[in-house]
């Protein structure tokens, strides 16, 4: 039972560093999103970010 608990309790660690590393990542991304500039012009002409103008 020791052992298992021990691997458990791993697995549940790197479940968690996982989901940390995964939702960081994402709000990473939402903030980068916002700063760079739109690709396709979605967001029309704001402030010049949009490559087509």
């Amino acid at each position: 039972m020791g052992a298992i608990g021990i691997l458990l309790g791993i697995e549940m660690n790197l479940l968690l560093f996982a989901s940390l590393y995964i939702g960081l990542g994402y709000l990473t991304f939402r903030g980068w999103l916002k700063v760079s500039p739109p690709q396709h012009g979605r967001f029309g002409n704001d402030g010049g970010y949009s490559y087509e103008g």
